[in-house]
């Protein structure tokens, strides 16, 4: 069975977003400090990156939207 268009263009959405998400050269290094621990805070991604807690945050959710990074908050 083939893929329908609509499936296949779904799909490229889902891979340009996920790759837009990996075109920041910060969002890399998030994503290498995150997954040299099983869990991390904002707060600790900001010490390591040295960056403002609003552009950690920003960049954060680029990440959780592309699938790339789940996100749990704080209990």
């Amino acid at each position: 069975m083939t893929e329908s268009p609509e499936t296949r263009c779904t799909e490229s959405r889902a891979m340009a977003l996920r790759l837009a998400a990996l075109s920041h050269p910060a969002r890399i290094e998030i994503l290498k400090r995150l997954s040299a621990s099983a869990c991390c805070s904002c707060r600790e991604v900001v010490d390591h990156l040295d960056l403002a807690q609003s552009t950690v945050s920003q960049h954060l959710k680029i990440l959780v939207e592309a699938g790339l990074v789940r996100f749990e908050a704080d209990r």
